[in-house]
């Protein structure tokens, strides 16, 4: 379709015709749309995708996936939506959304990523994703916390496990 030829086209032109389509009835339509505007890059992209990002009325794979792209787009815009995005229902939400905020270097973003870091009660799947942002966003706060977590076996094994 249509959308599919515009997201391997990977151009900027590409991107207003992509955002025009996030408003589509069809889920898939949606979705090839917001994974095709995160390799564009374009920060044209950000808003429409953090009106997706937002939207609870939305699939979350779609959110999920709208996280994804905004971490893809190097713009600060994305972080305060994404750090909100932390605190979702949805599983993949929260992990994407963690995974975008290391991307984007998001200092502001420490605090909640550190929180993850630190509950128990949090799946390891998202505590490792958490780990791995704050390690790309390189504030010195977090290197006792992070040498703590990488010294824990038990939080390996269950990575391994959890996937």
């Amino acid at each position: 379709n249509a959308v599919t030829a515009l997201q391997k086209l990977k151009h900027e032109d590409s991107v207003m015709p992509l955002i025009g389509v996030l408003g589509s009835r069809i889920t898939a339509i949606r979705n090839n749309a917001v994974v095709a505007l995160g390799p564009i890059k374009d920060k044209r992209a950000t808003m429409p995708l953090i009106e997706v990002l937002e939207n609870e009325a939305e699939d979350d794979a779609i959110r999920a996936s709208a996280a994804t792209s905004l971490g893809s787009i190097d713009d600060s815009r994305a972080v305060d939506a994404l750090i909100t995005a932390l605190d979702s229902d949805a599983i993949t939400i929260r992990q994407n959304a963690a995974v975008a905020l290391g991307n984007l270097v998001a200092g502001n973003a420490v605090k909640p990523l550190m929180g993850i870091l630190s509950d128990v009660n949090q799946p390891a799947a998202l505590r490792a994703n958490a780990a791995a942002a704050l390690g790309k966003i390189g504030d010195k706060s977090v290197a006792s916390l992070l040498r703590e977590r990488m010294s824990d076996n038990n939080e390996f094994e269950e990575r391994k496990i959890d996937g």
